[in-house]
């Protein structure tokens, strides 16, 4: 292992991985045959491959793609890369212990959705970005507006602020619904008992109940409170009380109904039927000898890929169609169709090597 002067071919190619630096990386002195396939897709020589103490997780990932070689002898730096720290916890991987990043499976991951996560720091009284692209600062415990009065319900006094940052950190730690629910369970309705006579304009809103506030403490479970210490306590604002406790159901708060609409563009039901009688009536067939340890059934050797299947059933519903003139049925797109064939079917293109003559 000895130090040796960046190649100019190399440059472009190790630009592309977070801009690395060229002045410390080694050069091993011997190529690693398992690496000339991968090295030949990226057009670089066997001779001057670079190699550092440490994988990086960028790299590892792109080589786990090229059949897997041995990350030792890889373009990699000495230390991983920051940018990457946010997103590799979030697919439950160790930068000190992973290899490579390894892909997610197929499918839908809703709670990698940036509205999904934009909700749920929200929800935590966490720094969120808006859809509008506006940063909004974290939830934190507001001032006792109490402090140093004599006040009924002795707010000032009774409660410590240590006492204060455990219901605030109690509280968003509660889920959405659940923080509604602990808002609904800690207020009460109250008639107004004295009624002032004051004049107000032609149909002006007259007060006719009050609210009361409690916090749960130590030894007793429902504590008075004014309203301006239950706000700033938990860092909230009035309208969202006055909107729980209003559309409160039997002591339980109204069950969010945002996001439950049907979507614009969904694929109507009779459609996807049509992929789902299309593809049962395909010829597949169990394994010869695999068939004790898995259920996966195998298509013939003439269906080659589920782009050729979907073109398959294209002209069997085109079929069905100039056949029955008062049949309008759609075709399914081909996200749909190979959406439905690889989530609800198990269901292979090539047979297993066991039934294959050697």
């Amino acid at each position: 292992m000895v130090t040796s002067t960046p190649v100019p071919a190399l440059a472009s190619t190790v630009a592309a991985y977070d801009n690395l630096d060229l002045d410390n990386i080694l050069v091993t002195s011997t190529p690693d045959p398992a690496l000339a396939l991968p090295v030949a897709a990226y057009g670089l020589d066997l001779d001057n491959i670079l190699v550092a103490s440490t994988p990086n997780p960028i790299l590892a990932s792109t080589v786990a793609a090229h059949d897997d070689p041995d990350l030792q002898n890889v373009l990699v730096t000495s230390t991983p890369d920051p940018a990457l720290a946010s997103t590799v916890p979030a697919h439950g991987l160790d930068l000190d212990k992973s290899v490579g990043v390894r892909k997610l499976p197929r499918g839908p991951h809703p709670e990698l959705w940036r509205k999904n996560i934009r909700k749920n720091l929200k929800a935590k009284g966490l720094s969120y970005t808006d859809a509008n692209g506006h940063v909004r600062a974290c939830r934190t415990m507001k001032p006792n507006p109490c402090s140093g009065k004599k006040y009924q319900n002795k707010c000032g006094i009774l409660w410590p602020e240590e006492t204060r940052l455990e219901l605030f950190q109690m509280y968003w730690s509660l889920g959405h619904q659940q923080q509604r629910d602990f808002i609904v369970n800690h207020t009460c309705k109250v008639e107004i008992k004295t009624r002032r006579t004051v004049w107000r304009k032609l149909g002006a809103h007259t007060k006719t109940i009050s609210l009361k506030f409690y916090l749960p403490g130590d030894t007793i479970d429902m504590i008075p409170v004014c309203k301006q210490f239950f706000l700033q306590t938990l860092d909230i604002r009035p309208r969202l009380v006055e909107y729980s406790i209003h559309n409160a159901v039997n002591g339980f708060a109204k069950q969010d109904s945002r996001g439950n609409h049907r979507a614009h563009n969904k694929t109507r039901d009779c459609v996807t039927e049509t992929v789902r009688c299309f593809i049962r009536s395909l010829p597949a067939m169990p394994s010869h000898y695999c068939r004790a340890s898995t259920n996966r059934l195998y298509l013939p050797s003439s269906l080659q890929n589920l782009k050729r299947l979907y073109l398959g059933y294209k002209l069997h519903m085109q079929q069905q169609t100039a056949g029955n003139s008062q049949l309008n049925t759609s075709v399914a797109s081909q996200n749909v169709f190979e959406s439905v064939f690889r989530n609800e079917f198990n269901i292979g293109f090539h047979g297993p090597k066991k039934d294959k003559c050697s």
